[in-house]
């Protein structure tokens, strides 16, 4: 890594006017090469490094230049422009740190002293004095062999701009478990080198490591936030450290007497930029922070209260100004993030401007009707994109939930929870859904019937995935009552359906059962709810299974997988080859059986959908005893256990004998090997640990 070796030097060390660094450059190895690759290309010359305050510019811009130094013969040279607001003095300053005297005209001096040198010119901070930018293509059509590199929190949009967006350090994901992959996180590391600066013998360890994650997750990455708060492990633990940036950016207290003001808090340093905006821009930075995560444009119009071209040309100078970034989606299409703690600060100013509840509520609606518009898709054709629309927009249609919950607006919180169920329930969020419900209370006696019905069976879901399943079944009756005096005949028909799936648990007939399923097939077929249908498939498949019918129970597998398949529903589809993989081996077809579920492992390492992954895992349990894999057994079930954990997720009341045989026979092992291999199926990814279990290659 670049930032781990000595630099070449220019030819005459004296010749290089760097600041000294008092700390390491952590993280930015493959900055610093894809900046000094950029700035070796013949036709680039003008090189900005933009970002938002605290990303950490002005270090990345030294480190490149000390890697690069050797290509200047005559030099590189250090300019400061924090102190300078006047355009016209950029030249001045320039001037005053190369020693050329000035007689005619500063533009004159420097032009003239660099007339004929091959050199390196690091201008640091000049997002103030933007409006300098043309002198500065000036200077490089009059110096031939002079380069630049600019640190700005603003793009300069001149001729010959080339502009590298610094981007915050990797953050560990959400789901990284392993101490390892937290550790080697770059924004990790940072953290802990700093930490040591206060506390020498810190370290990530297993009972601090998802503490450090979370709170580099907390800061995007932000390298002068990331240290700030490792400057607070003086007094505070990582878990206290993350509750206190929960509530304030305040919460990161102040940096070293010696940095400019504007580095000493992160408050100052966003104040810095807010400074740089206009009126307009204020207005709509302050608005626009309401959202959370990414965004799309379309959420940008409506949020932002602005027609189409005003909230375009908005947007395009806030990402300029660095306090928005912009990505792109699977498809092209843009998306517009902000930083949590530049987030934080907006809300901030929303509320002193006296719009904070107002834009909460315009927030919670536009994401409303974005989830009753891809809701049919969920149902049916479109699964696969709707899927992948609510994936972008989750952390937004939470947001929307919880604000219907915590002000007391039942109906569309029920709304939009209804649309989202099938989002949730393939996602793993059902657990999220019970957090809802309890924030909103009990319902008052005024609200409607079908909201009341639905709300009770979406409670029940949450029981049933709970494995509460009398709280379940209670709740579905009431639902079930409730819904068959209105013409909601879609909620109706979950409600039906889910309750049947419940009645395993209290020992119902396999033949009630069977009508019941049959009842909801039919249900499912009359309001056009594909997903629904293969769900009443499924669990007809698994009855015929139980009772020893597998030509019966592949039949409505591979319905699923008609319909799966055709509707491009990978779910679906994933969860149909696992089931037809458990009656292949059920009927002794062990190679077919194997086929199915590698086919479902496949699937599963294209999606998310971790209920599902489970049951697969299960399903290799049974493999591997068929195979005589002990090892291999044990993997995939301490996989799919940790899975259910941390998910909260019981097994369906069809399927939980199989579970409880797979656990009890487990528990009874004694042999060290086979105990070591189950807990080495709960440290792994689930995906890997399939992978192991199916003898493939990783």
């Amino acid at each position: 890594m670049a930032e781990e070796f000595p630099p070449p030097r220019a030819r005459q060390a004296s010749q290089v006017h760097l600041p000294a660094q008092l700390t390491s450059l952590v993280g930015r190895g493959p900055e610093i090469a894809q900046v000094g690759s950029l700035l070796s290309r013949p036709e680039v010359r003008l090189v900005t490094l933009s970002g938002s305050g605290g990303i950490g510019k002005t270090r990345l811009a030294v480190a490149v230049a000390a890697q690069v130094a050797a290509d200047y013969p005559e030099g590189v040279l250090f300019v400061s422009l924090a102190g300078v607001r006047d355009p016209d003095q950029v030249m001045t300053a320039i001037a005053e740190a190369v020693g050329t005297t000035i007689n005619r005209s500063s533009f004159e001096a420097v032009a003239d002293h660099f007339a004929a040198k091959r050199a390196l010119l690091i201008l640091d901070n000049f997002e103030q004095v933007v409006a300098g930018a043309p002198d500065l293509t000036r200077l490089l059509t009059r110096c031939p062999g002079i380069n630049m590199l600019v640190t700005s929190r603003v793009a300069l949009r001149v001729i010959g701009e080339h502009e590298y967006l610094v981007p915050p350090l990797p953050v560990p994901s959400e789901d990284a478990s392993a101490l390892e992959v937290v550790q080697n996180s770059p924004a990790v590391k940072l953290f802990v080198e700093r930490a040591r600066s206060v506390r020498p013998d810190f370290t990530v360890n297993p009972s601090n490591a998802i503490d450090v994650a979370s709170i580099a997750r907390r800061l995007d990455g932000l390298p002068l936030a990331i240290e700030l708060a490792a400057a607070r492990l003086r007094m505070l633990t990582p878990a206290a450290l993350f509750t206190q940036l929960g509530k304030s950016i305040d919460a990161l207290g102040h940096g070293p007497q010696d940095l400019p003001a504007r580095q000493r808090t992160l408050r100052a340093t966003i104040d810095w930029s807010h400074e740089l905006l206009t009126e307009d821009e204020k207005l709509i930075f302050r608005r626009l922070a309401v959202l959370a995560q990414n965004w799309s444009l379309e959420a940008a119009v409506d949020i932002a209260q602005l027609d189409l071209g005003a909230t375009m040309s908005l947007l395009e100078s806030l990402v300029e100004k660095s306090l928005l970034r912009i990505e792109s989606d699977p498809e092209g299409e843009p998306r517009f993030r902000m930083l949590a703690t530049v987030r934080e600060y907006g809300q901030e100013k929303l509320r002193e401007a006296g719009e904070f509840d107002a834009l909460q509520d315009r927030h919670a609606l536009h994401y409303r009707d974005l989830a009753e518009g891809l809701s049919p898709g969920l149902n049916g054709a479109g699964h696969g994109a709707s899927m992948r629309r609510l994936d972008l927009e989750w952390e937004n249609l939470r947001l929307a939930v919880l604000h219907f919950a915590e002000t007391g607006q039942i109906v569309d919180m029920v709304r939009l929870t209804h649309d989202l169920w099938i989002y949730v329930w393939v996602r793993g969020h059902v657990a999220e859904v019970g957090e809802w419900m309890e924030k909103a209370g009990p319902p008052d006696p005024g609200v409607p019937a079908v909201a009341l019905g639905r709300l009770i069976w979406l409670t029940g879901g949450v029981y049933f995935e709970r494995g509460d399943h009398a709280e379940a079944l209670a709740a579905f009756e009431r639902s079930i009552e409730i819904l068959s005096a209105t013409d909601d005949q879609e909620g109706l028909a979950w409600a039906l359906y889910l309750r049947a799936a419940t009645l395993p648990a209290v020992d119902a007939s396999a033949a009630d059962l069977r009508d019941m399923y049959v009842d909801s097939l039919k249900r499912f077929r009359a309001i056009r709810s594909e997903w629904g249908e293969t769900w009443a498939h499924t669990s007809l498949g698994l009855l015929a299974a139980s009772s020893g019918n597998v030509e019966e129970a592949a039949s409505h597998y591979r319905n699923c997988l008609e319909i799966a398949e055709r509707l491009e529903n990978r779910s679906m589809l994933a969860m149909a080859h696992t089931q037809l993989g458990f009656t292949h081996l059920a009927a002794g077809a062990v190679d077919q059986a194997r086929d199915s579920m590698a086919l479902a492992v496949e699937i599963h390492r294209t999606i998310s959908y971790r209920e599902g992954l489970v049951y697969t895992l299960e399903a290799l349990v049974g493999l591997s005893m068929q195979e005589a894999d002990a090892s291999r057994a044990m993997i995939a079930l301490g996989a799919a256990e940790a899975t259910r954990d941390r998910l909260s997720l019981r097994p369906w009341p069809a399927a939980k004998w199989y579970v409880d045989f797979l656990v009890m026979t487990a528990d009874a092992v004694v042999d060290p090997e086979l105990v070591a291999a189950r807990v080495t199926g709960r440290e792994v990814d689930p995906l890997t640990a399939a992978t192991i279990v199916l003898g493939q290659r990783l």
